[in-house]
C-alpha cells in the first residue's frame, strides 16, 4: 500500500458531490451495474432496474441524501448514496448506504482499469 493509502498499482479518483442533475447518469450506471444480476436472479424487477428518472432526482433532493461519485474522463463510472439513520446513537452519526454502483468491467476482464475504482470506493 502506497503511503497515501491507495493500493499499488492502482489509480485515484476525486471524489465528487452528485445531486438531481446527475440522475439521468447515475440511473444509466445502476441499470448497466444490475443487469447481471437480474439476470442471475432471473428477475428484471429489481429496484435499481425499476427505479423511474422521477423517482431517483426526487431522492436526490433530499436534503437529507448524500451522493458521492467518481467521474473519469468526464463519465460517471462510480457512485454511492448515504442517508443518516432515523435515529443517530453516536457521533458521527452513523448512516444507511442506500445505493453502490460502479460500472461493470468486462466480463473476463477484472484487470480493466475500472475494477480497481470499486476496491478504492467502498475503502
Amino acid at each position: 500500500m502506497a503511503s497515501d493509502g491507495a493500493v499499488e498499482g492502482t489509480r485515484t479518483y476525486p471524489i465528487t458531490v452528485l445531486g438531481d442533475a446527475d440522475a439521468g447518469e447515475i440511473l444509466t450506471l445502476q441499470r448497466a451495474a444490475c443487469v447481471t444480476e437480474a439476470q442471475a436472479h432471473r428477475d428484471v424487477n429489481l429496484p435499481p432496474l425499476t427505479q423511474t428518472f422521477e423517482e431517483l432526482r426526487a431522492e436526490l433532493s433530499d436534503p437529507d441524501v448524500t451522493a458521492l461519485g467518481v467521474r473519469e474522463r468526464g463519465r460517471l463510472i462510480a457512485a454511492v448514496a448515504e442517508t443518516p439513520t432515523p435515529e443517530p446513537t453516536s457521533e458521527p452519526t452513523p448512516v444507511i448506504t442506500t445505493r453502490q454502483v460502479v460500472i461493470p468491467a468486462p466480463v473476463g476482464y477484472w484487470d480493466t482499469p475500472y475494477y480497481p475504482v470499486g476496491v478504492y470506493f467502498v475503502r
